[in-house]
């Protein structure tokens, strides 16, 4: 049997904190934000890098959907935005050069600011930008009720073996889902009990 590796991924407490924390320099906020927008839509650093303003596309309902290539799988993923990953598009529209979305520094000087970032917040873990995506899957998605599938699609996995290692119910989540299940089956029960 194939034994998975559990995850690090925030937890919501954690991502308030990221949010409402007072940030001394615009730097860290610029980082923050670029952050928060993988926490809620799951893309990698590279992902992040390539985002120009012809992967938004606003659809009739005024929903916007982030559409982006992915190499390894040949296929365009489509991602309807959240509010949140919205909000921060909005706030730095037309401020940046050559079509660019976000204002993303190297790799290295954002996982350093992250760090700064989790210190100022109190936090007691090493916050780099991975795990945003992990907290996309963990905290955003799967803890939320959305499917595997649905998760893995987003990501561009073809396999839902990558994800399942986020996968680890807690007793409340338990007594939740089977409480929601009973809802769903009232009406078999009521048949059964005629």
């Amino acid at each position: 049997m194939k034994q998975y590796i559990k995850r690090e991924f925030l937890t919501p407490e954690e991502i308030k904190s990221i949010v409402k924390v007072k940030l001394p320099v615009a730097r860290l906020d610029r980082v923050r934000d670029i952050f928060l927008f993988s926490c809620f839509t799951g893309l990698t650093f590279d992902d992040v890098d390539k985002l120009e303003e012809h992967n938004i596309e606003v659809l009739e309902s005024g929903k916007r959907l982030m559409k982006i290539y992915i190499p390894l799988s040949n296929k365009i993923r489509e991602i309807p935005l959240l509010t949140i990953p919205c909000m921060i598009l909005d706030k730095y529209k037309g401020k940046l050069p050559d079509g660019k979305l976000l204002p993303l520094p190297r790799k290295a000087a954002m996982n350093h600011n992250l760090k700064e970032i989790a210190r100022l917040c109190g936090m007691n873990r090493d916050l780099t930008f991975h795990l945003a995506r992990h907290t996309f899957i963990g905290t955003v998605t799967v803890a939320n009720g959305i499917s595997l599938r649905t998760v893995a699609d987003i990501l561009g996995h073809t396999q839902l073996t990558c994800i399942r290692s986020f996968i680890e119910p807690t007793n409340d989540k338990v007594q939740g889902d089977m409480v929601t299940l009973s809802g769903k089956l009232r009406k078999i029960e009521k048949l059964f009990n005629a």
